[in-house]
């Protein structure tokens, strides 16, 4: 195990999809998210799962992460970035994937997170959306020149729309050309923990902190898998390669306590900013 570097509580976020589409409860997709809880379960750790609509065919699975203590929120009803959906029609996408989600937990769906962190000024619709449905938060902006999506002059710390939806952006370091997310996905996959631990003491205190990770990131013996999403080819090596370890890398960044899930955390911060572009 590589030793911890945590400096500051994390919560530890998963973005709960199928990057193959399929969603077979024998897929690798099933096998690595019950790997992540038997890792969370070990460790003692509660996180939030941001999960495609489309898990709700796997109601069992969905329920072991309530009953483990963890957060189950929504990733869209599919993973498509807002930018491609249409505004009419996504509200009730949205609405029958949220419903049949807490019908299944019997617990209310309190968290967003847009697929690709696509919520952009192109796309900055969907916030009405969110709060209509009952969302009390969204995990789903980058706020700065992301390498696939950005929300230039969005806050880097935790700020209120206009009708009162609470987002808390993704943790990152503005490089002036380009903002890294550098704790999660990809960007944690490659980066040396030192400069991490640099970047973690960089950021403004008061930032909510949270990494994310998905199934497919922590699996070692996939192998190259050419995805057919549209993925730029330079992207989709990326995605598919460095995986081995990336677990326990995870675990080290955590440290021994991870902070509690984005819906707590969200409900209790104070005097939040509201952002109006």
């Amino acid at each position: 195990m590589i030793s911890s570097i945590a400096l500051t509580p994390i919560t530890f976020t998963i973005d709960l999809e199928d990057h193959l589409g399929v969603y077979a409860p024998d897929g690798r997709w099933f096998a690595n998210t019950h790997r992540i809880l038997d890792a969370c379960a070990k460790h003692n750790h509660h996180a939030t799962f941001f999960a495609v609509g489309k898990c709700a065919a796997h109601p069992q699975l969905l329920k072991r992460i309530v009953n483990d203590g963890h957060e189950l929120a929504l990733h869209s009803y599919d993973h498509i970035a807002l930018t491609k959906e249409d505004p009419k029609t996504y509200g009730a996408k949205l609405n029958a994937a949220k419903k049949q989600f807490e019908d299944i937990t019997s617990k209310a769906v309190l968290g967003f997170r847009a697929p690709i962190f696509s919520l952009t000024p192109a796309s900055v619709w969907v916030v009405d959306i969110l709060k209509e449905l009952g969302f009390a938060y969204s995990s789903s902006v980058i706020a700065g020149r992301g390498a696939v999506n950005g929300f230039a002059g969005a806050p880097n710390q935790p700020f209120k729309w206009k009708n009162g939806l609470i987002e808390l952006p993704v943790p990152m370091l503005d490089l002036g050309v380009l903002a890294l997310p550098f704790l999660g996905g990809v960007y944690l996959r490659y980066l040396p923990l030192p400069i991490v631990r640099l970047m973690q003491n960089a950021l403004h205190k008061d930032c909510v902190l949270w990494t994310y990770t998905h199934p497919y990131d922590v699996d070692e013996d996939e192998g190259y898998v050419a995805l057919n999403d549209g993925t730029p080819l330079w992207m989709n090596w990326l995605l598919m390669n460095y995986r081995r370890g990336f677990l326990d890398k995870i675990l080290s960044i955590l440290g021994k306590q991870t902070a509690l899930p984005l819906a707590q955390r969200a409900l209790e911060l104070k005097d939040i900013p509201t952002f109006t572009r």
